[in-house]
């Protein structure tokens, strides 16, 4: 998977990490912009270094997300029907920067999806500004990795 060394290199960076300006992001306003799901990702504290994706089906690797520059951001999320993905359509909330890396998201809509934000989590960039892991910072065992659409 394109994504594996990425996402390995951010377990290890949060997960050695007991202070949260350890972790820099670089990148500045690197968020800003339309994001697609790519995966999310479970790890067991045994076997960090073996984490294990979650099942989604198609429709939800079409869940995409656009931040602003005012702090909010618009999430667009599908469901399947019968053999098509249907977009449930667009919803709204805020985002804010906590520090360097760590983000807050507030959505104005209640979903239980793969890839949907809610709360505090670390941001990790790629250095191309293309790929962008969160782990949640009151659950480090799971990680959701975007890609610029």
């Amino acid at each position: 998977m394109r994504n594996s060394c990425f996402i390995f290199v951010l377990f290890i960076i949060i997960g050695c990490s007991n202070n949260d300006d350890e972790i820099v992001d670089y990148a500045g306003n690197a968020i800003l912009g339309d994001w697609i799901l790519d995966s999310e990702y479970t790890f067991d504290p045994d076997f960090p270094e073996s984490p294990i994706p979650a099942l989604m089906d198609g429709c939800e690797g079409k869940l995409t997300y656009s931040f602003q520059s005012d702090g909010t951001f618009n999430v667009e999320y599908f469901e399947r029907d019968e053999q098509n993905c249907i977009s449930r359509g667009v919803n709204s909330g805020e985002w804010t920067v906590v520090s360097d890396s760590v983000y807050t998201f507030k959505p104005s809509f209640k979903i239980n999806q793969t890839g949907v934000l809610s709360g505090k989590y670390y941001a990790l960039f790629s250095e191309d500004l293309q790929a962008m892991a969160l782990m949640n910072v009151n659950n480090s065992t799971k990680e959701i990795v975007y890609f610029k659409e």
